[in-house]
């Protein structure tokens, strides 16, 4: 900083010159009336200079205020899912960002050349397939946003980032027919799922496991669903199970059971034949096991008087390896699998209509085309092109 000038200038202003590394020339001027006012101009700029070094945020810090806030602003009601995507959230800061350079760097020395680094570094280090590098896209993006809306930086440079460059460096997706069962599979399922229910008819997990592949829903909205979800026409499903998971306290694991579903919107699906007869094995187990209780699937030893998520997950796993279907690690089914036969099935059957299928299932049009269709019926496209006209003469 240079000294005062103990004289006026010739426009009677008293003048200075500060350090100021947001200007091109790298600093500004500063002028007042009289000595004082400049002297008094000078301590305040000293200490708007100090305030905004301790203000700088590093990409950590940003990283951690993004997080809270999505604990902050949120319903009640919603608060245990929003805990598992905090979670997860954090899983992946710590798959891509947790120990590198950039974690430790100010937001505002961040360059667009740090983050095409970045992003490269860990695409040849690690396999990353489309979902993990679209979830490491949105961290970035949040906390690039934040700190811009923040005035942390002068410049959002994540948003000048060219992603599509990236995409051929990711890990193929398995095929989603890989991901659900085979028609036959499903059926040998079935069948071991309906002797297990002769065999032991108090095990609530097999009618679970039964009603989630009828319905095709997602495992945590099976197991809450009560008798009075059902009417003589419908069945409503309009809640879910989660199993919360909170990243500071790994060993602090719990089910709660919340009112709603994971897309906010109460389904209401029509009773069918197989759906009719299921549920007149499934009420006579009730009523000899499980009197004047509500739920479908109780269990008194849990805190929320149903099965657990696990329970489900494990008898289906067990019946896997019974009937000797491989599940791999490296094609994921799981429980969840259903949902694409559910989908497939009802938008080949309906020709096409999806709209029914997103209404049924639970989720938009374009997801299941993208995640859950598995492709079209070839006995029916055959049938289809038969019925063209090839004549000639």
């Amino acid at each position: 900083m240079d000294h005062i000038r103990m004289k006026p200038c010739s426009d009677g202003l008293y003048h200075i010159w500060v350090r100021d590394d947001s200007k091109k020339n790298g600093r500004r001027q500063l002028t007042s009336k009289s000595l004082e006012t400049l002297k008094n101009k000078v301590m305040a700029y000293k200490t708007s200079q100090c305030n905004d070094v301790v203000s700088r945020k590093t990409f950590a810090d940003v990283f951690n205020l993004v997080e809270s806030d999505k604990l902050k602003y949120v319903k009640s009601d919603r608060v245990a899912s929003r805990r598992n995507t905090v979670t997860r959230d954090k899983q992946y800061y710590d798959r891509f960002f947790s120990g590198k350079p950039i974690e430790t760097k100010y937001i505002d020395e961040i360059t667009k050349a740090d983050l095409e680094s970045l992003i490269y570094d860990v695409l040849i280090s690690d396999q990353i397939r489309k979902k993990a590098f679209y979830s490491m896209r949105g961290l970035l993006k949040s906390i690039f946003n934040r700190a811009f809306c923040e005035a942390w930086i002068k410049d959002d440079v994540f948003t000048r980032l060219d992603i599509k460059w990236y995409l051929p460096m990711l890990e193929p997706d398995t095929d989603i027919k890989d991901r659900a069962h085979t028609d036959d599979d499903l059926n040998r399922i079935l069948s071991e799922i309906r002797k297990h229910e002769i065999k032991k008819p108090a095990y609530m997990p097999a009618y679970a496991l039964e009603l989630q592949i009828l319905l095709g829903c997602r495992p945590g909205e099976v197991t809450p669903i009560r008798k009075s979800d059902i009417s003589d026409s419908v069945i409503s499903i309009s809640r879910t199970q989660l199993l919360v998971r909170d990243y500071d306290e790994k060993t602090q694991q719990r089910n709660v059971i919340v009112n709603h579903t994971k897309t906010d919107v109460e389904r209401v699906l029509p009773r069918f034949k197989a759906l009719n007869e299921y549920l007149d094995r499934l009420y006579a187990a009730l009523e000899r096991y499980y009197p004047g209780c509500d739920v479908l699937f109780p269990d008194n030893s849990t805190d929320t008087g149903v099965i657990s998520g696990y329970a489900l997950y494990n008898y289906y796993r067990r019946t896997c390896k019974k009937l000797d279907i491989h599940l791999s690690k490296n094609c994921l089914k799981g429980t969840h699998s259903f949902r694409r036969n559910a989908t497939t099935d009802i938008i080949n059957l309906s020709h096409g209509n999806a709209e029914l299928e997103a209404r049924l299932i639970g989720h938009s049009p374009e997801v299941a085309r993208k995640h859950y269709y598995t492709g079209i019926d070839l006995q029916n496209a055959a049938e289809i092109l038969d019925k063209r006209n090839f004549t000639t003469g």
